[in-house]
């Protein structure tokens, strides 16, 4: 074995002792007040450390990578939240390393904390107050966590057999998820395995394939999203019947209308309030509205200008399984703020892979055109 690949081989290794806790923590709902979670996440940090200063890159792409992780860091500050600066630097720290390994141990953990919370939450269904129907109703709501690990391990799954996974596979998959969506009351998150069902049979057409129009609406998709998010959002108030999406959304396009109007748009970021208490409720579930309002447009336009580039990629590399996952977690984005924490979103291995074929920008720029 040379020297560079031992080197990748010990930095797979360490990698998983950074990402695998750090899902463990978010997977089980350890909020910040919570001393294993921190006690997890300093020990992870350490371990990152060994493998930030073993990377080599050189030239443009570290001045680039430099500046993005610098931009993350500062953002901790305006923001108030770690969230989009641990996504950069995991995914930099990620650069170049075969993620195999790494997914098959996240399966692995994943699928034994999906199991511990099915039992853990079978007799401890707590009651809830949710705005369902135009009113705050109160009802017995498990844990929606439960269903981010199911997404994480059925997307997990078909990175594992990307274009072989099967029209049985699917319906097994989606019938399972029902199942889950039964027990956990969770919509969401069996929409968005629904339509990734969808779009994974979708793309098994030739016909679909072929067309250069679907091609091109797929790769602006974040974008698409992006775009109605807002308006939908901003426009709650004035159309009539954004009042009936507002009531199947829980009140989302009330509350996301609401820190529009007090915040606004934000070019850098900025701290934002957050209550849980049901007196004074107001949180912002939507990655869309967190990004512009949170985080900034400049970390919302590096999001689509990733994402967009990594579908053109895939699109024209004919990896049609992973452009349903990618998609799939942009849905969830609309009534979710998770999609951007890597540890969360199993389309950040894509990311990895994307990056990793391509040492520079303008090589990325050249390989990604379609047609």
């Amino acid at each position: 074995m040379t020297g560079k690949k031992r080197v990748i081989k010990r930095e797979s290794f360490i990698i998983s002792l950074v990402f695998v806790p750090i899902f463990c923590v978010k997977a089980l709902g350890l909020g910040a007040s919570s001393k294993a979670a921190l006690f997890i996440t300093v020990v992870s940090i350490v371990f990152s450390i060994l493998v930030f200063l073993e990377k080599h890159i050189t030239g443009k792409e570290s001045y680039i990578w430099g500046c993005i992780l610098l931009l993350g860091f500062v953002n901790i500050f305006i923001s108030g939240k770690f969230s989009v600066f641990f996504s950069i630097y995991t995914l930099f720290l990620m650069k170049n390393i075969d993620s195999k390994k790494l997914r098959n141990a996240l399966f692995i953990v994943g699928s034994l904390i999906f199991f511990y919370l099915i039992v853990e939450n079978y007799s401890s269904g707590s009651t809830e107050a949710r705005y369902i129907s135009g009113t705050w109703q109160h009802i017995v709501k498990r844990n929606n966590i439960i269903y981010v690990v199911y997404f994480a391990l059925a997307n997990l799954l078909i990175l594992k057999k990307k274009e072989c996974f099967k029209l049985f596979a699917i319906i097994l998959m989606e019938v399972a998820g029902f199942l889950l969506f039964l027990y956990t009351g969770t919509r969401t998150g069996f929409y968005c395995l629904l339509l990734e069902g969808i779009i994974l049979v979708f793309f098994k057409c030739r016909i679909i394939q072929r067309s250069k129009t679907i091609i091109h609406i797929t790769t602006i998709t974040p974008i698409v999203f992006t775009l109605i998010s807002y308006w939908m959002n901003c426009m709650y108030g004035s159309i009539p019947v954004l009042y009936s999406v507002n009531s199947m959304l829980q009140n989302r396009l009330y509350y996301g209308k609401q820190y529009l109007d007090m915040y606004g748009i934000s070019l850098w970021g900025q701290r934002i309030a957050v209550s849980y208490v049901e007196e004074t409720y107001q949180v912002l579930d939507n990655t869309y509205l967190s990004l512009m309002i949170n985080y900034g447009i400049i970390l919302l336009l590096l999001w689509l200008w990733l994402n967009v580039m990594t579908l053109k990629y895939l699109l024209q590399e004919k990896r049609y399984a992973e452009v349903a996952i990618i998609i799939g977690y942009f849905f969830y984005g609309f009534t979710e703020s998770f999609v951007i924490v890597c540890f969360l979103n199993m389309s950040f291995f894509i990311y990895n892979d994307f990056l990793s074929q391509h040492r520079r920008i303008h090589d990325i720029e050249k390989n990604s055109v379609i047609g």
